[in-house]
């Protein structure tokens, strides 16, 4: 049931494109103060953890990364978060999703895939920070996180999962099984249960189910293999309120992007 092409395209960790020496993280105390993001429309890219995100739909979206292109010279989009440990946070959350799905019949590859993503996204969406602040990608089944492959190995090689080749109908799953308990001790209570939150969420669906939900306009913006930057969280196939527009119109005003 797994994407063939999700997999081999993956390797490909040299095409990191966008990012600079610190991984193209914004300066975060500076959008805490309010710097504005075009792609959001909201007065601020770091919300706190009470605060929901402004929306925009599809036709809303290109016009918007335009300007995003163009007038944001102050600031980058974030590709990466480099985050304490952030790594080590990815290596065990694969274990820990893995250890939790055992009994879901529909868990491969494609599904820990969208669970990584969800959750990262999420949070950072949730929280103003991912959880693990990796780069993800655009790939045929669905966004993905691009060091999988070589966190998987290593993984592999010290014997903390195994991966089983499931024929499931026509396709053939890529089984995670965790071999270990995962270290949680990185993550605080609330970025748990945002995980556990997700697969909950994504519990019922099998791996095409989760991949075509995936196909979102976040993942139409972008081209196969195209990076995809955190600030995509406060992206939605919802149409604006009438608030988003009027923000969105004050906001054009200010910062004359027309």
């Amino acid at each position: 049931m797994d994407d063939p092409g999700m997999l081999q395209g993956a390797t490909d960790e040299k095409r990191m494109h966008g990012l600079d020496a610190e991984g193209g993280c914004r300066d975060l105390s500076a959008a805490r103060e309010g710097l504005v993001c075009g792609v959001c429309a909201t007065g601020s890219i770091f919300p706190n953890r009470t605060n929901r995100s402004r929306k925009a739909n599809r036709e809303s979206l290109y016009s918007l990364w335009e300007m995003v292109s163009m007038t944001h010279k102050h600031k980058k989009l974030t590709f990466m978060v480099p985050l304490e440990r952030g790594l080590q946070r990815f290596r065990e959350l694969v274990v820990y999703i893995s250890k939790k799905c055992d009994s879901d019949y529909n868990y491969g590859a494609v599904k820990l895939n969208k669970i990584l993503y969800h959750s990262d996204f999420k949070a950072f969406e949730r929280f103003g920070v991912p959880l693990t602040g990796v780069l993800y990608f655009k790939l045929k089944a669905g966004p993905a996180p691009k060091v999988m492959l070589p966190v998987r190995r290593a993984l592999i090689n010290e014997g903390a999962i195994r991966v089983e080749k499931v024929h499931v109908g026509p396709y053939e799953q890529h089984r995670i099984i965790a071999l270990r308990d995962p270290v949680m001790q990185y993550f605080a209570a609330d970025e748990v249960a945002l995980v556990d939150e997700v697969i909950s969420e994504l519990w019922p669906q099998n791996a095409t189910e989760v991949s075509d939900a995936s196909h979102d306009v976040r993942w139409r913006t972008l081209n196969i293999e195209d990076s995809m930057p955190y600030e995509f969280a406060f992206l939605s196939d919802e149409a604006p309120t009438e608030a988003d527009v009027h923000r969105f119109e004050e906001l054009n005003r200010q910062y004359n992007w027309e």
